[in-house]
C-alpha cells in the first residue's frame, strides 16, 4: 500500500511532546516531564463523595 502525504506534512518535524508521551507507557520509567501523576494517587472515593454532595445541593451551579 502506498501512502501519499501532503507537502505540508512531509516537512513536519517530530514533536518533543509526542516523544515524551510515548515514553510514558514504559512501566520501568518514572517520568516527571509529562505531568501525569500515578493513577492510584487520586483520592477517587473522596472526589466521588464531594461531587455527590455538590450535585445534591446545587446541581445547576455545580455543572456550570
Amino acid at each position: 500500500m502506498e501512502f501519499r502525504i501532503s507537502d505540508k506534512m512531509r516537512g513536519m518535524k517530530p514533536s518533543i511532546i509526542r516523544e515524551i508521551l510515548k515514553q510514558m507507557s514504559d512501566p520501568t520509567l518514572i517520568s516527571f516531564a509529562g505531568g501525569n501523576p500515578a493513577s492510584d494517587s487520586f483520592p477517587a472515593d473522596d472526589i466521588a463523595r464531594f461531587s455527590d454532595a455538590l450535585l445534591q445541593e446545587n446541581p445547576a451551579a455545580t455543572l456550570q
